[in-house]
């Protein structure tokens, strides 16, 4: 076990998304020293590793083909043999997340900040513990030692109920999965009618996939208003995606025999079930705070029922020199722009700076 006893931190933040990053740089800036401990070799976090940047990357690129293919012609642009590199995409992907990611690394680096790769874990209010696995497999341990700690570990995509079909990372998968696949299938179930569902469900169906739907509740985009909630299905409708709204998955596996997941589903409304089969199927029923296994109620500090850190109006748990922000708070919802607000926010008010 290795200490980092020569140096205390006046900040040690575990995990560096965009909430991380900007108040490692706002308290760079201000001549505060800062450790940040990151799970993934380069900064970045959720939004620009698994979620908001390579989804809209892929949604623009389909929409592009979806365009050439059925849209231009209206407007006197004709184009054939119109087709698509997946190949290509999911290089441009890769290159464009490698690139960002180097950037936010390396403006953190020529801040002066320490970088610790690894998975972070609470171990006292003024220690942070950090392993790691080298390239001969070998486990490391470092200990950080700080006079804060801000908790910023985002979240991870929240499974079936019960973990009735269990995420595999190949048949079953999640939206991380879903950001990376290796080809365009033939045929998807989603399971969750919410905005990551509906984004990726439409980027593969304008790929040619045959895609449908699964909802529990009677419509989709429940956290918007009705209005545009059926708007949008009726758009994704007539693009070519399928529906069952009133349906929940109660079981399921991958069958070798027919190389398809089967998905067994029931109508709530009136309890009718049915088995149906896929190529994938993707469980979409959003993302949970990554607050197991960090050492947090182990040192004391206070979770809400959904695991996110309890905060105040200055992002403190009930331990003042903890802190979360992003998508592990309890302040407002999972968004990386409000987790980049928090981390500006949260460095002034340290320094005794007015922010509104």
């Amino acid at each position: 076990m290795n200490s980092t006893e020569e140096k205390i931190y006046d900040f040690c933040i575990i995990g560096a998304g965009y909430g991380g990053l900007i108040s490692g740089l706002n308290a760079l800036r201000n001549n505060l020293s800062v450790a940040i401990v990151e799970r993934r070799p380069l900064a970045g976090g959720t939004c620009l590793w698994e979620g908001c940047i390579p989804s809209k990357l892929l949604l623009n690129s389909s929409y592009k083909f979806f365009e050439a293919k059925n849209e231009f012609q209206k407007y006197g642009v004709k184009c054939s043999n119109v087709e698509f590199d997946y190949k290509s995409l999911m290089n441009k992907k890769d290159s464009l997340l490698n690139t960002m990611g180097n950037n936010n690394t390396n403006k953190l680096r020529n801040l002066g900040a320490d970088i610790f790769n690894g998975w972070g874990k609470v171990k006292s209010t003024t220690e942070v513990e950090v392993t790691s696995i080298n390239e001969s497999n070998e486990r490391k341990i470092h200990i950080i030692k700080c006079k804060n700690i801000i908790l910023n570990m985002g979240g991870e995509p929240t499974p079936l109920p019960g973990n009735s079909i269990p995420i595999d990372g190949n048949k079953v998968i999640a939206s991380t999965h879903a950001l990376s696949l290796d080809h365009v299938p033939k045929e998807m179930i989603i399971v969750g009618g919410g905005f990551i569902g509906l984004e990726l469900g439409s980027h593969y169906n304008r790929l040619g996939c045959e895609v449908t739907i699964i909802e529990f509740r009677e419509r989709v985009l429940t956290i918007f208003d009705e209005e545009l909630s059926v708007k949008i299905k009726e758009i994704l409708e007539k693009q070519g995606l399928k529906f069952m709204l009133n349906t929940k998955v109660v079981g399921g596996a991958f069958n070798e025999n027919s190389n398809k997941v089967h998905v067994k589903v029931e109508n709530v409304t009136n309890g009718i079930s049915q088995e149906l089969q896929t190529e994938i199927l993707f469980v979409a029923t959003g993302r949970r705070p990554l607050t197991k296994n960090c050492g947090l109620e182990e040192n004391g500090v206070i979770l809400d029922k959904f695991g996110r850190v309890i905060v105040n109006e200055k992002l403190q748990s009930n331990i003042s020199n903890i802190y979360a922000i992003g998508d592990i708070s309890n302040m407002g919802p999972p968004l990386a722009h409000k987790a980049e607000d928090e981390a500006l926010a949260l460095i002034d008010q340290y320094l005794g700076k007015k922010h509104i």
